[in-house]
Parts: C-alpha cells; structure tokens; sequence
C-alpha cells in the first residue's frame, strides 16, 4: 500500500493539499479495476495511427502518450491541430484511427469537435476526463473517468498525474509491453512529496527571478512544459520548458548567470546527454537545480542544488515524481510572493476555446 505523506506544517492552500492526494489517486487508478471493460474493448483495437486532442495541462499529457505509444506499441501518434477542425473545418482522414481526447473538464470544446467529427469519419473515440456526463464523454465511443475527486485549484494537479496513469492504461491495451515498476508509480511518488520542505527551501531563492529554464529530455519531455506551465499560471513566472537537445539548438544563447535552471536527470538512456548538459550549464555559471535518482550524478557536484530521488523506477514512470515536486515548487513560490496558487488571476477552472 501507499504511505501516507502528511504534508509538513507550512502555508497551507488547496493546491498543496490536491497535490498530496495524488499517491493514493494513482494507486486506485493504475489497479485498471475501473475500467476493466474499456481496457477490453481497446484490446480489440489495431489502429493504424493514434490522434490526440488536448489543449494545456492535457496537451502535455499526451505528449507522454506520444512517447509511450511509439516506444511500445509502434503505432505513429500525432496531436491534433485543432483549430483545423474548429475554424478550417479541415476533416483529414480519420478512417481505422483511434482519437483519444483529453480534458479534465470534459468542457474543452474544441477538443469535443475532433471527438464528433472523428466519430463520423470512421475513427474510434475515447475520452479521458474527471467528469461524468461533461461534453466529452457524449462523442466518445469509451470514457475514462479519472475519479480524482473535485479539484479546487484552478491548476491541474491530481488530474494531470491522474491522465498519465490512464495513458500507461491505453498503453498496455494496445499490447504495449511496459517496463517493471508500473504498480510502484504510487510508492515513489509519495517518496517524491517526501523533498516538499526541499522545495519550501528553493521557493525563497526564485522570488525575484523573472525567468526560468526547466529541461528534460525523452519521457520528461511533457515533465518540462507542465512544469513551466505550473509557474507560469501559479507564480507569474517566465518559466520554458525544453528538450534538452532543442535548447542547445539556440534557446542556451539566451541564458545568463542570474536565470535559474532546473534540470530533470533519471536514469536511462540520456544520462550521457544529460550530464553533458549539466556540465555546460555549469560552465555558463548557471543557477541550476538538477533533480535525479542517479547516485552518482547526484554525488557529482554539477549543480548548486540537488534534489536526489530514490533509485529503482524505471525512466518511463519518472514523470510522476518529477512533476509532484515542480507542483509543490509552484504552489510554495506563489505563497511567497504574495500570491494565491488556487486562484490565479485571470484565470478559472474551466477554459473553453474553439
């Protein structure tokens, strides 16, 4: 079972508290028990290519599905252009595809209009959202509902996690054969919530920052924009999120001393890459946070601070680790400028585009 991770005495706000119901979410989830008969009828399937339709926080999700799909199942995956759909009316296609789309509202609306014109092209259906009955689940052939329980803050926490779970769901329906560690995904990020008073620490040392760097590379790749998207939304903060491999392609130019950086290093096949990169950085003079659950680039000394993971999960379920501290990260930094991480301005729990 899980352990519980009582958050330690501090500010407090609804942001922290969701952010800390995402061990047990994920374990209920990731049991497969409430979706039993969806994940048979995806067993059926053989699509000749995968679709997504997201935007924001569900948009970074399926970029983790991208890499699982691919990596797993072989089969090629794109993201939808929406606005194809909703402006152009652009119906490309769709004939023996599986469209997948994402929202925790259910109420992104252009998402919901690739689900019905997809179902009229032939194109199989599936929706990942929180909410029963919302818009999606009407044009969706198989609904997948999180069960992450109301969430008060306008940024997506617990139902972001909880729509990487339900990915590595899709994943092995397809016949995706995944790497052991799937059901310790629970385990090691309770351990993750572990670093908050790390993070609680670091909070004071961005205040003033006006931009961000975060990297990553390969699974990370969606870790990096939710994260930049977290302290952009929460914190007001100029956060980017990169490839790695996209920032030594000219973004690194921009980079001075005074602009922090924080770097997402597991184990796995990048490490070479990665500790390349930590090493430039450390040339530049950057002000680098480098998260790993490699021991020995974690002993290296490559970075100003280290946020050191426990070893053993595999790089393809780093993402839930990762991202709980860039969310604890967001929520602490807001509450030390002043500013309520669950009601950011401008900003509300619902976005509705077309």
């Amino acid at each position: 079972m899980t352990r519980n991770t009582t958050p330690p005495p501090a500010r407090r706000c609804a942001m922290l508290e969701e952010i800390h119901e995402q061990p047990a979410i994920l374990e209920h989830l990731l049991s497969g028990r409430d979706h039993a008969a969806t994940l048979d009828t995806l067993r059926q399937l053989k699509p000749s290519m995968v679709l997504f339709a997201a935007r924001g926080t569900s948009a970074h999700a399926a970029f983790y599905g991208r890499y699982l799909l691919e990596r797993y199942v072989g089969t090629p995956v794109t993201v939808a252009a929406l606005s194809l759909f909703t402006h152009y009316h652009v119906h490309p296609h769709l004939m023996g595809t599986l469209v997948i789309g994402i929202s925790q509202s259910g109420e992104a609306m252009d998402a919901v209009e690739v689900l019905g014109a997809a179902q009229k092209m032939g194109a199989f259906t599936v929706a990942i959202t929180n909410t029963a009955g919302s818009p999606i689940t009407q044009v969706a052939h198989e609904v997948m509902l999180l069960g992450a329980g109301p969430e008060k803050a306008v940024a997506a926490t617990k139902t972001y996690t909880g729509q990487l779970a339900a990915l590595l769901l899709v994943t092995q329906a397809l016949g995706g054969r995944l790497p052991p560690g799937l059901a310790r995904i629970p385990q090691f990020t309770a351990q993750a919530l572990e670093q908050e008073p790390l993070m609680a620490y670091l909070a004071p040392r961005l205040r003033f920052a006006t931009r961000m760097v975060i990297l990553g590379r390969a699974f990370d790749y969606c870790t990096v924009h939710e994260a930049a998207l977290k302290l952009q939304e929460t914190c007001y903060l100029a956060a980017i999120g990169y490839s790695a491999a996209d920032f030594l392609h000219g973004p690194i130019a921009m980079l001075e001393e005074q602009v922090p950086v924080m770097v997402y290093a597991p184990s796995g096949r990048t490490v070479p890459f990665m500790n390349g990169v930590l090493r430039r950085l450390q040339d530049i003079g950057s002000e680098t946070c480098v998260v790993t659950n490699q021991p020995r680039l974690a002993q290296a000394g490559l970075a100003r601070l280290t946020v050191q993971l426990a070893p053993g999960l595999n790089e393809v379920y780093m993402p839930f680790p990762h991202i709980v501290l860039a969310q604890v990260l967001a929520a602490h930094l807001a509450l030390e400028k002043g500013i309520d991480p669950d009601r950011p301005r401008e900003l509300s729990k619902v976005t509705r585009t077309l």
